[in-house]
């Protein structure tokens, strides 16, 4: 059995995570102070807040931007439940942006956002990849928005180590939320990570994910001026995700070259769509191919054909309820395994099981 997603641990966290139980302090503390600082260095940028999920990161990246009941947030129709989930929670509207097969689509943002002036735009880098689109670069995105008061937001869950023009994706938007729940690259068990573009940012989102208040100041010195949550990050979870880091970035690397193997093998082929994963990857960016994904008009054949042969595949995420722009087409785009624990061999098997499945199904795209 080829399974679709597997948990990445280093047999270092059982040690590391002895260590903390042991320490009698389990809360936010040394521990996670180590681990924002492994991020820092990894994305080159300071305004690092480590949270209890990517969830959380999202929500408070959406009040940062002022969101608030009755605003509106554009939001892909393609994305986990938490996307959407964050911009309920601050009872905002949702303007659905559709989006062009699976991909990021900048010019569907661009026109709502030129329409509805919302407070905030979230984008999800599907597999953590940065899709070709010469026409729709993300520069002209950022112009748009900012000059429509708009806040950027990048939904990164998959897209650990991705990059556009030398430098981290997370550098080109207000604000970027990353997700080190139990099946990423990079793992603390569940957690995640908010950065700020803005340093000047940074204490009131570090005042929002612990209630309103200034951690290291005593609490009876401190009025809360302004209520925030419990989204901060234990030491037990950074623990965990410092015991995982250096394996979590080969598991990228592996993940990689699985996809550019895919891509080589699939993408000669005219039934099989170019949809996220098939995206032309420029010398000016570079993916974290959490996921693989391939578009087809008929996908139960190939799905029941890699079933078959021991190979999981899914659909990744159902449609979002009252999402009017979607067309369906996630319906049509089947996730197949490219993880750290697949080797090359599986790979061609694999590729070779979803050529013939798609001609005896004779699919025409």
């Amino acid at each position: 059995m080829i399974p679709l997603f597997k948990t990445n641990v280093s047999p270092k966290a059982y040690k590391a995570v002895r260590n903390v139980l042991e320490s009698g302090y389990l809360g936010e503390g040394e521990q996670v102070n180590k681990f924002s600082e492994k991020l820092q260095k990894l994305w080159n940028t300071k305004n690092v807040v480590c949270t209890n999920s990517c969830t959380s990161a999202l929500v408070l990246a959406l009040k940062l931007s002022g969101v608030g009941p009755g605003d509106k947030v554009i939001c892909p129709s393609f994305t986990f439940h938490a996307t959407a989930a964050a911009i309920h929670q601050l009872g905002a509207e949702i303007i659905w942006a559709d989006t062009k097969g699976q991909a990021v689509s900048t010019f569907t943002t661009i026109s709502l956002v030129e329409q509805h002036k919302p407070k905030a735009a979230i984008l999800t880098f599907v597999g953590g990849v940065v899709p070709e689109y010469p026409e729709q670069p993300l520069e002209i995105l950022q112009d748009i928005c900012k000059k429509n008061s708009t806040a950027l937001i990048f939904d990164l869950a998959h897209a650990l180590d991705t990059h556009y023009k030398s430098k981290h994706l997370c550098h080109q938007a207000d604000f970027s939320c990353f997700s080190f729940q139990s099946i990423k690259h990079l793992t603390t068990g569940d957690g995640g990570a908010l950065v700020c573009r803005d340093p000047w940012d940074m204490p009131r989102a570090n005042r929002l994910k612990f209630f309103g208040l200034t951690r290291g100041v005593p609490q009876d010195r401190q009025v809360i001026t302004d209520f925030g949550f419990k989204f901060h990050m234990n030491d037990i979870a950074a623990a965990i995700g410092l015991a995982n880091f250096d394996i979590a970035l080969e598991a990228v690397e592996k993940s990689r070259a699985n996809a550019n193997l895919y891509r080589k093998k699939l993408r000669p082929n005219p039934d099989i769509s170019q949809y996220i994963n098939f995206a032309t990857l420029l010398e000016d960016r570079g993916s974290s191919d959490w996921v693989f994904g391939i578009g087809l008009y008929s996908p139960e054949p190939v799905k029941k054909a890699l079933a078959k042969e021991g190979v999981e595949s899914s659909f990744l995420w159902p449609l979002h309820l009252g999402c009017p722009t979607s067309d369906h087409r996630q319906n049509y785009t089947l996730f197949i395994p490219n993880g750290f624990w697949v080797n090359p061999n599986e790979v061609e098997d694999v590729s070779e099981i979803i050529l013939e499945s798609v001609i005896e199904s004779k699919v025409i795209i």
